[in-house]
C-alpha cells in the first residue's frame, strides 16, 4: 500500500513533498495523527494535513507505518558509523509524530549496533587487530553528527532513551576511541567539550540501567508504558524533526 496508496485518503503536505496516506493506518500508529487529523470529508475526497517537518524525516516515518522498516538505519552493517546520524534524524521525527513503533525500532538498531560493536572489538583484540578496526578512523566523524542531533533539542529528556542507547555505543568504544591521537585532538574542541562529561553520564546511567534493565536480555530500551508516558510529555512540540 506505501508504493502503491490505493483507496489513500489523505494527503500529507511538507514543503517539497507530499504522500497519499491511508486515515486507518497512520492513526493507528502515530498519536500526532490522532489527534490532528481533521475528520473525513463528507463527499469522501481527500483530506490535506499538512505536516512542518523535513520532507525526507515525514517519508521514512510515514513508510515505517506502513513497511514496519527504516532502510537507512536497517540496512547498515555494525562496523558502518554512517547509520548513528540518520537514526539520530528519524528518531526526532519519530519522537515528534509520536510513533512509538519506530522510537522502540530506532533504539533497538541503536542497541543491536552498540552489542556488536563491542563484540567485534573484542573479537579483534583478542586476535591482536584491535589497531586496525576502521570503525576508529572514521566512527567519530559520525558520532559527531549524532551527537549534535542528539544534545542540540530543546527537549532532552525526550532524547533520553536515544542518549541511552548511544551510551552503549561509547561503552564499546570509547576506551579504543581515547588510544587515538585523532579523536584524542578532536576532544579538543568546543563541541567535543561541552559532550564529552554528558557522553560519560550517559554511559554511566547505561551502565546502572543495564543491571536493573527493563527485561531480562539486559535492554536499556523502555517498555511500552514507558514510552507511552514519554510520548505523552508536553514539550513534544519543542523537539526538532
Amino acid at each position: 500500500l506505501w508504493a502503491h496508496p490505493f483507496g489513500a485518503d489523505v494527503r500529507v503536505v511538507t514543503s517539497t513533498m507530499s504522500f497519499m496516506v491511508h486515515r486507518d493506518i497512520v492513526t493507528a500508529q502515530s498519536g500526532w495523527f490522532r489527534d490532528n487529523l481533521p475528520p473525513a470529508n463528507e463527499d469522501g475526497s481527500i483530506v490535506d494535513i499538512t505536516l512542518t517537518c523535513a520532507p525526507e524525516t515525514t517519508a521514512y516515518c510515514l513508510r515505517f507505518m506502513y513497511t514496519q522498516r527504516i532502510e537507512i538505519c536497517d540496512e547498515s552493517e555494525p562496523s558502518d558509523p554512517a547509520h548513528l546520524s540518520r537514526c539520530a534524524l528519524v528518531y526526532c521525527a519519530a519522537v515528534y509524530l509520536r510513533v512509538k513503533g519506530m522510537v522502540a525500532h530506532i533504539l533497538r538498531v541503536i542497541e543491536n549496533t552498540a552489542n556488536d560493536l563491542a563484540r567485534m572489538i573484542t573479537s579483534r583484540v583478542l586476535d591482536h587487530e584491535g589497531q586496525s578496526i576502521w570503525w576508529f578512523d572514521f566512527g567519530p566523524n559520525h558520532l559527531y553528527g549524532a551527537l549534535d542531533i542528539m544534545y542540540g533539542q530543546s527537549s532532552q529528556e525526550l532524547m533520553k532513551p536515544f542518549r541511552l542507547a548511544m551510551g552503549g555505543i561509547f561503552d564499546a568504544t570509547l576506551f579504543w576511541l581515547l588510544a587515538r591521537p585523532q579523536f584524542v585532538h578532536q576532544l579538543a574542541s568546543q563541541e567535543w567539550m561541552i559532550w564529552m562529561p554528558k557522553i560519560l553520564a550517559d554511559q554511566i546511567e547505561y551502565r546502572q540501567l543495564r543491571e536493573r534493565s527493563y527485561s531480562w536480555t539486559g535492554s536499556v530500551i523502555p517498555d511500552d508504558a514507558a514510552l507511552d508516558t514519554l510520548l505523552a510529555n508536553d514539550t513534544l512540540l519543542r523537539i526538532v524533526a
